[in-house]
């Protein structure tokens, strides 16, 4: 008799779900969120690359511009090479510096 009673009381606690299709929902945007993640780690790998093949571009140029002896601006060629040496070191500093706030702040959120 008990075994009859169990199973009546089984019977209770089942849940009818009331969309069909909501375990297949669930999933596929479980889905969605992993692949979203797997191209965030993807563009994020692919802007260190950039970074520093840009950085060390940046580099040969600024080193060739200072070997050329630029006469464009006569005397003041100097300040020129100066200013833009500056832009650039401003530029990848501030590169640098939102690159490793987004790949911190992506292992943070793990």
């Amino acid at each position: 008799m008990e075994e009859k009673e169990f199973k009546k009381l089984m019977g209770y606690s089942k849940l009818e779900i009331q969309f069909p299709d909501f375990e297949e929902d669930v999933m596929k945007a479980v889905r969605k969120k992993e692949a979203f993640e797997k191209s965030i780690w993807r563009n994020i790998r692919w802007s260190w690359v950039l970074f520093l093949s840009g950085l060390v571009l940046g580099l040969v140029i600024v080193d060739l511009l200072a070997g050329f002896g630029l006469k464009f601006f006569g005397e003041k060629s100097d300040l020129v090479l100066l200013i833009f040496e500056i832009a650039i070191v401003a530029i990848f500093g501030l590169q640098f510096d939102n690159l490793i706030r987004l790949t911190l702040g992506r292992k943070n959120k793990q």
